[in-house]
């Protein structure tokens, strides 16, 4: 039997002295470290914004996986933040429908076209300043259904420290509840 019939003729190039793999999209197209190297480089460049968005999405997931039982997260969510969202709604003069408590991961809140507020139980996670972020987010929401200039005035107007309260969000939360 051939050599380039034990493989797949259709893998390897022969002559008459030699039998070598075809070049696949798989494989280096050069032999050296440096021409590796800048193929990698050149990979890597061309396919920055997707590879830090998924490292990203990645990171993040793993930071939301806690030790906490769900249940306990959304007895605490209960426990603080309808009466929270209560205080912050007397401040800016709204009135939430309602207030619920999900096991969202995505999201950390949302408000409804009906002005109902929504918040993940996986909130709790996270400093207090970063709740109390979320619970005027959203609340801004029922006086403005964007996330316009005058939406981040009426958040600012609250607190004016919203930036860095938002910026606690991107971070990894707590792996336990805080204040525990």
């Amino acid at each position: 039997m051939h050599a380039a019939q034990a493989v797949g003729s259709s893998d390897l190039e022969t002559t008459k002295s030699t039998i070598k793999p075809r070049k696949s999209p798989f494989q280096p197209c050069s032999s050296s470290p440096n021409g590796i190297k800048k193929e990698i480089e050149t990979f890597v460049e061309k396919n920055r914004d997707w590879i830090y968005s998924t490292a990203k999405r990645i990171l993040i997931t793993r930071a939301r996986q806690t030790s906490v039982p769900q249940e306990t997260l959304k007895k605490r969510a209960k426990e603080s933040l309808p009466c929270l969202t209560m205080h912050y709604a007397e401040q800016m003069g709204v009135t939430p429908s309602y207030v619920k408590i999900t096991s969202a991961r995505k999201r950390f809140g949302s408000c409804n076209a009906a002005n109902g507020i929504c918040y993940s139980c996986y909130l709790m996670l996270y400093p207090q300043k970063a709740i109390e972020y979320v619970v005027v987010h959203e609340l801004a929401h029922i006086v403005h259904k964007n996330h316009s200039r005058a939406f981040y005035q009426t958040v600012a107007s609250i607190l004016p420290d919203y930036r860095q309260r938002m910026a606690l969000l991107k971070q990894a939360p707590c792996q336990e509840l805080p204040g525990s």
